[in-house]
């Protein structure tokens, strides 16, 4: 039988070489001591991060990290046969503690989003991404989930990965289990 498919969700995935994610953790570390939280309108306000109030892309310190992302993400956009050239809209980046999470959610208005992780524990929560497939009301019995039946997919927290999806697509960040700081970088096109 010849079985077609039509509507797949892709996620782009990038490794960095090149970048000292190290100074980066503890740039970021320092920028959280004395600038404010941001993500006004999100639910789980102990999760610190700088969304609308400490661009990325006004400070140098990222300056090379800002145009490795943009680079992957117009290579993405290739592969996907998007004929625009995307430019980063807005970056911010976000430090987890023990237990801080981030509710599910969508990037309105935007094209694509990615996530860039610079500090990553062992026991770092993962990145996971839902279906936006409407929810089947006949649940199927399945025998084994894979990349076409399944629901939702978890990206673990590796140093030096990017990993790039349409904004339409729900993402969250459930509580964090590692004592270490996990760091990421965020960003719209």
């Amino acid at each position: 039988m010849d079985i077609a498919y039509w509507f797949p969700i892709s996620v782009g995935l990038a490794k960095n070489t090149t970048v000292d994610n190290d100074q980066l953790r503890d740039y970021c570390l320092k920028l959280s001591e004395r600038n404010p939280s941001g993500g006004i309108n999100w639910l789980n306000k102990s999760t610190y991060n700088t969304e609308c109030t400490y661009s990325l892309l006004k400070d140098k310190t990222f300056s090379p990290i800002n145009k490795w992302v943009e680079r992957q993400v117009n290579i993405y956009a290739k592969e996907l046969k998007f004929s625009d050239r995307y430019k980063i809209k807005d970056g911010w980046f976000s430090l987890y503690r023990k237990g801080d999470s981030q509710e599910f959610h969508t990037h309105p208005g935007h094209t694509f989003s990615c996530v860039y992780c610079i500090s990553a524990p062992d026991d770092s929560s993962p990145l996971i991404l839902q279906s936006p497939n409407e929810p089947d009301m006949m649940n199927p019995r399945i025998d084994e989930w894979n990349n076409v039946n399944a629901l939702v997919c978890n990206y673990k927290a590796v140093v030096g990965r990017l990993i790039i999806f349409r904004s339409y697509v729900r993402h969250y960040v459930p509580p964090n289990q590692g004592d270490g700081p996990r760091i990421t970088l965020a960003y719209n096109f």
